[in-house]
């Protein structure tokens, strides 16, 4: 149940059962529900006298379920293949019987690879998505994204640029760390 909010009519209900003299327990059995969820509600309304939700930190979601679904389906339906079919296959089978191509299934493994892309968010705007063509290192990362996009932008933005980075191995380099120095 964790994540799934209670509706109103339900803290109630959980309450009027209560207050009949059923246990946290037997509430929770009763309509199915984690024990916790039960209690920590109860809880709540002897504490404050209300079962509302509290107040939560940070932004509500602004996408419904039915979006959500739709956009997690999108994603599954359009995965780039990036394993061409025309290498070779290992095809089990038990010692002693006939190899069929029939009853062979190809398997592309682990899905293949992986394609990179950087790209960088401002507050008004965002650069273009560059394309990293092989396995990002320092160099590769200095020469394909901070001298050509960070240097132009600092300049640009001035006093009040800030670049945040994920602190993955090649952004954190020396190399790295020279080039960003070296271009103030």
């Amino acid at each position: 149940m964790a994540g799934h909010k209670i509706s109103a009519f339900d803290r109630a209900r959980f309450i009027a059962l209560h207050e009949e003299g059923l246990s946290r327990h037997q509430i929770a059995d009763r309509l199915n529900l984690v024990r916790s969820i039960v209690s920590r509600i109860i809880q709540r309304y002897m504490d404050t006298g209300n079962v509302r939700s509290r107040p939560r930190l940070g932004r509500p979601r602004i996408t419904t379920e039915r979006q959500n679904r739709y956009l997690a389906q999108f994603a599954r339906r359009n995965r780039i293949g990036l394993i061409s079919d025309d290498y070779r296959q290992r095809v089990w089978r038990e010692a002693g019987r006939q190899h069929r191509l029939n009853t062979a299934l190809a398997v592309a493994p682990y899905q293949g690879g992986t394609e990179m892309f950087w790209g960088g968010i401002m507050y008004n705007r965002r650069t273009e998505l560059i394309h990293i063509p092989e396995v990002m290192n320092a160099h590769l990362y200095v020469e394909t994204v901070i001298r050509p996009i960070i240097y132009p932008l600092r300049e640009e933005i001035g006093n009040n640029f800030i670049l945040m980075d994920d602190n993955a191995r090649p952004h954190r380099a020396r190399i790295v760390q020279v080039a960003l120095n070296e271009g103030k």
